[in-house]
């Protein structure tokens, strides 16, 4: 580590660090970040066991604030697939209370973070209940994530920090993530997401993509790996927020294997508050994106010995919606929506699709198909879609929107079925 502070979980703010000055280069080498023991807590399938926990070359512990004034021109890297370039650990989330703020800010611009050859096993890490905010930052370079928000249960668009900046992880403004590996376990991913595991709280991760030239189009995101599955976003549980800062677009890539342009499955654990009426599990992509690869939304599953507050409680969703940069995305060949079917039996509180936990939403967007190209929806399908292969656009406005689109009635409240079937033909449009 070169910067860190470190506080501790007695609920006073013990240490802050403030940086002021531009800095040319973070540079470490291979032994400043040997493998240290791991400190991610039980759960899998996201922990790296065998691989390490993740130190930050610039890190910050439980019950500090640290903040950086100027500009860092680079973080860098002597070695391949080791150690975290920014890093920050809050209190433990299964805690009955809230600790101190634990607050990273950086207030100037971070050039890029690794490079093409000597990439970090992860660029920006957040765990468990801190804000950590980054104005700008080039192209990440890493292995095995990107970005990561994990556990945190901290965060919405209503709270701000003792900065006066948005809450949760948030990154303003990046120019690319790049991931490059050929995996032997563990799936290679650049925004993971687990912000809300059914606890106190619930969090939020927000990444804003300018997208980096190359050829012809501006590329946000870039996963290969030719042994595991590449997956651009995983969201297991929160609010994960991507927004497109490009009039030209931002594409979404993947190499290698067969992947995921976002898979959205939420876990809930054995430790959650049973007065939660539902636990949000949404993704949402903003602004003009272009897509390569499916999208994926499965029911909510439970982990540990017994789930609380009910499976039934966890809503899994997918949103599209515009912004001042562009209306909507556009769907390369090959790129599906796949909405599976719900799980639920018992209703979710205070929600007008009480019986249905899948989601497919669209607010004021716009969607752009090529060829093989098709929504699958087992679940609610929200807005007013007007799809139009022949015109090679799907539109549809948030002044209205449908209660429900049912496409089975094997999972609608008996009291609230269509009067007549649907017709039977699959569900493509």
């Amino acid at each position: 580590m070169i910067f860190s502070a470190i506080g501790n979980l007695n609920g006073r703010l013990l240490s802050q660090q403030n940086v002021y000055g531009d800095i040319e280069e973070l540079f470490v080498s291979k032994g400043s970040i040997a493998r240290p023991i791991n400190i991610d807590g039980e759960f899998t399938p996201e922990t790296p066991r065998k691989q390490g926990a993740p130190y930050g070359v610039i890190s910050l512990t439980t019950g500090a604030r640290q903040v950086f004034y100027g500009n860092i021109g680079a973080i860098s890297t002597g070695s391949n697939a080791l150690g975290t370039a920014i890093y920050v650990r809050g209190d433990n989330p299964n805690s009955t209370s809230y600790p101190a703020p634990t607050e990273q800010a950086f207030l100037g611009t971070i050039g890029d973070i690794g490079s093409a050859s000597n990439r970090f096993l992860y660029g920006i890490s957040m765990l468990q209940q801190a804000d950590q905010y980054i104005e700008e930052v080039g192209t990440i370079y890493a292995t095995f994530r990107g970005v990561r928000n994990y556990r945190s249960e901290h965060g919405s668009g209503s709270q701000l920090t003792s900065l006066e900046k948005p809450t949760g992880q948030y990154l303003k403004s990046v120019e690319m993530i790049d991931l490059k590996r050929s995996g032997t376990s563990y799936n290679t991913i650049a925004v993971y997401n687990w912000n809300d595991n059914g606890n106190k709280s619930w969090g939020r991760q927000y990444i804003g993509l300018r997208g980096k030239k190359i050829g012809d189009e501006y590329v946000g995101i870039s996963v290969e790996d030719s042994l595991q599955v590449p997956i651009a976003l995983q969201n297991i549980g929160g609010v994960q927020e991507i927004e497109a800062l490009n009039h030209e677009g931002v594409a979404i890539n993947l190499i290698g294997n067969a992947g995921y342009t976002a898979l959205v499955q939420g876990q809930i654990n054995n430790k959650n508050d049973s007065s939660r009426k539902s636990v949000l599990t949404k993704t949402s992509f903003t602004g003009p994106f272009t897509i390569t690869a499916p999208l994926k939304v499965m029911s909510t599953l439970w982990i540990g010995s017994s789930a609380k507050p009910p499976l039934e409680k966890g809503i899994s969703a997918l949103e599209f919606s515009s912004n001042k940069f562009g209306r909507g995305s556009k769907f390369n060949p090959g790129a599906y929506i796949d909405i599976e079917k719900s799980t639920n039996t018992t209703p979710l509180e205070e929600d007008e699709n009480a019986y249905n936990n899948t989601r497919l939403i669209f607010s004021n967007s716009g969607l752009t198909w090529s060829y093989s190209n098709y929504i699958h929806n087992l679940g609610v399908l929200r807005s007013s879609p007007l799809v139009n292969p022949s015109q090679g656009t799907s539109l549809a406005t948030s002044s209205f929107e449908f209660n429900t689109v049912y496409i089975s009635s094997n999972h609608v409240n008996p009291d609230n079925q269509p009067s007549s079937p649907p017709p039977t033909c699959p569900s493509r449009y």
